[in-house]
């Protein structure tokens, strides 16, 4: 683990609460930095960033294909045989 540059880390020490920002990366580490208090730091909890995936009509398409071939899903026009079964067994 390294600490990049530019990262915020915080003292885990409530009484404490030092903060500090990193202006030079350092070499590996095996673990979190320390404060002076003695305490780890860690990088505080940033909230996730979501976004919406906009599909691509044609890799839409192939993938549906993909899964088609593969799990052989019955087309429109065989799930409606499928489902009148006992309709053509009462002849």
């Amino acid at each position: 683990m390294s600490i990049a540059e530019g990262r915020v880390y915080r003292c885990q020490n409530r009484d404490c609460g030092c903060e500090i920002k990193v202006i030079k990366p350092s070499i590996e580490s095996t673990s979190n930095p320390r404060c002076a208090c003695g305490a780890k730091m860690k990088k505080p909890y940033e909230t996730p960033v979501l976004r919406t995936l906009n599909p691509d009509a044609e890799l839409l398409s192939r993938f549906k294909n993909i899964l088609r071939s593969r799990f052989g899903r019955p087309s429109a026009r065989e799930e409606e045989t499928c489902e009148t079964p006992s309709a053509s067994s009462s002849d």
